[in-house]
């Protein structure tokens, strides 16, 4: 495998990357049109690259790169209370995409991690932070509030009046004109419960 030098090179930029990638790349090198399915199925069978899900690989075994086939994505709700450290439980990846993808639990690397859609409209509220081997979108703490309300999820006590200790009132007050009445009116009764933790 001649070209593996110079794959791992220009690969390992990305989080991930498809078929599709690795051909147009294979084929510039010089490569057969038939070579490169075979050149990924050598890679995997090493070990020196993995699939991710269809048609998507990386060089990195990280969960971390699990949402990168679902881009225009972030990872929310329970990843990021872990990551925000607003909570004592770690949780596995979960990744809000816009695009119209089968929801539900995935697995990968040994792991499992989840995938929900959000509207356009929602998809606000997160930020760039850097992982083991290269940067991420996450929900920051403001979103994150929003997101767990939309989607039920339920936090404990705790949870609850560490986000309260965090908020950016201004910011989420601004994220708050995007949402639903439901959200704003749940948003509501909780900073009258866990307000007073500011």
């Amino acid at each position: 495998m001649k070209y593996v030098d110079s794959f791992l090179e220009e690969f390992k930029r990305t989080p991930t990357f498809t078929i599709k990638d690795a051909e147009k790349f294979l084929r510039y090198k010089g490569s057969t049109k038939a070579y490169p399915k075979i050149f990924m199925k050598l890679m995997v069978k090493s070990g020196r690259a993995c699939k991710v899900s269809r048609g998507f690989y990386t060089l990195y075994k990280d969960i971390e790169v699990v949402g990168f086939p679902f881009y225009p994505f972030y990872y929310g709700l329970g990843f990021a209370l872990t990551k925000h450290r607003l909570w004592k439980q770690q949780a596995n990846p979960y990744i809000l995409t816009t695009r119209n993808v089968r929801r539900g639990n995935r697995e990968a690397f040994g792991s499992n991690f989840t995938v929900s859609k959000i509207s356009k409209r929602m998809f606000f509220g997160y930020h760039y932070t850097k992982g083991s081997n290269f940067y991420y979108p996450i929900s920051d703490i403001e979103k994150t509030l929003i997101d767990c309300i939309y989607y039920r999820f339920n936090l404990e006590d705790y949870v609850y009046t560490n986000i309260f200790k965090m908020i950016d009132k201004k910011k989420i007050g601004i994220y708050l004109k995007n949402c639903n009445k439901k959200i704003k009116i749940k948003y509501n009764i909780l900073i009258k419960i866990y307000g007073n933790s500011i």
